[in-house]
């Protein structure tokens, strides 16, 4: 009897359960499906100047960024919430109004690290030679990275596609945007198809038959391309601007005209969050291993492997609104030590001193003001537009 169970009944158990562990596996992991069609996303145009605040506006948004990324001659840049601010001295406005430079912004609030960098491994093909300005805030490294509603915002449903068909995109990076997916997934409040392959990629990245079963099968999503018909190219740069003066006047206008308070942020600003009387505020302490700076380090790799033309703007918080603000300097020496190391060109805007302090750098209590905008359009154009 023993012996028959051994050889007879044991063994088709076995085959029984495997059987049903490989009905669930491809069932749960929907991995039976049908190859769609490539798509092509294409466009007449995008925009000279200007900002998308995110990608809700679907393929318009999209090719702005491809045509951004392939005009070599403009700039892209990448930030968060203090691209929403209306100014003439905004460098989407500044350098294309004034210069005749092409720039094209992406981002509002939440924008960091990981987004763009999810962004940019989409846009990999298109990152030779790009020049690419990131402007990084303290107040990033605050957190514990890129949240989720952010991500899925940023990094919409055909970047999601474009990573998994790029057969470049090599299956560590995959499985690495599987794993921030999986590590958040009961955050989401729905799923997709391509978030579950991501996920999948992470999952049984160590399972080898698996892990080659899955990326085998990227192809069911369709390929995806993006054509523009026309991408119209920065004009004649023009690089004599009389900076100090325009940073004096800018100065000197808010100084006079916007603020009469003793924090130095405008007064519009003052009224509405601080009519009762100013409270301040405290930097948190952060670790120097931070997720956001992993997140950030990872960025500039991707960037440096693929020879883009990055520079990096620190921004500066207010510091007669925040105290500790000495608590970013560990993490600050290590992105500086980190920018030096790779040779990407940076303004550092950031000081904990009321005295090094420039009022009017800032509007408010964190968002970039029109004498900053000021010194990161001369930054830009030195590092890029200067004659060498």
């Amino acid at each position: 009897m023993k012996t028959f169970f051994k050889q007879q009944i044991f063994p088709l158990a076995i085959a029984l359960f495997l059987c049903a562990f490989l009905v669930k596996f491809f069932t749960v992991y929907k991995l039976f499906t049908v190859n769609q069609p490539p798509l092509v996303v294409s466009g007449k145009k995008a925009s000279f100047k200007g900002c998308d605040f995110n990608f809700d506006a679907g393929k318009d948004a999209e090719l702005n960024l491809v045509g951004s990324l392939s005009d070599k001659t403009g700039v892209t840049i990448f930030g968060s919430s203090e691209l929403s601010n209306e100014t003439a001295y905004i460098p989407y406005n500044f350098l294309a109004d004034t210069l005749g430079v092409r720039v094209n912004a992406f981002g509002h609030a939440f924008h960091q690290s990981y987004a763009i960098y999810a962004e940019c491994l989409a846009m990999k093909e298109n990152l030779n030679k790009a020049k690419i300005c990131i402007i990084l805030s303290p107040s990033w490294f605050e957190t514990s990275g890129t949240n989720i509603e952010a991500f899925l915002e940023f990094v919409r449903p055909n970047f999601l596609r474009k990573i998994i068909c790029d057969t470049s995109i090599s299956r560590k990076e995959k499985a690495g945007i599987g794993e921030y997916l999986y590590m958040n997934r009961q955050l989401m409040e729905t799923s997709n198809s391509k978030i579950d392959y991501l996920v999948n990629c992470y999952k049984f990245q160590n399972l080898p038959i698996l892990n080659s079963y899955i990326f085998s099968k990227n192809q069911e999503f369709g390929n995806i391309s993006y054509k523009l018909i026309e991408n119209k190219t920065s004009r004649k740069i023009k690089t004599n601007v009389h900076w100090n003066n325009s940073f004096k006047k800018v100065q000197n206008d808010f100084l006079q005209h916007a603020t009469s308070n003793k924090i130095f942020v405008a007064d519009s600003y003052y009224k509405l969050n601080f009519n009762t009387g100013h409270k301040s505020g405290s930097f948190s302490a952060i670790g120097t291993n931070s997720q956001e700076f992993k997140d950030f380090s990872l960025l500039l790799d991707l960037l440096e492997k693929n020879n883009a033309d990055v520079s990096i703007v620190i921004q500066n918080l207010n510091p007669y609104h925040y105290s500790h603000l000495d608590r970013f300097n560990p993490t600050l020496n290590k992105i500086i030590s980190l920018l030096n190391e790779k040779n990407v060109p940076f303004l550092n805007m950031f000081t904990p001193n009321k005295k090094e302090y420039i009022p009017g750098t800032l509007n408010d209590v964190m968002h970039t003001g029109d004498l900053g905008w000021l010194k990161i359009n001369k930054f830009i154009v030195d590092t890029y537009y200067a004659e060498k």
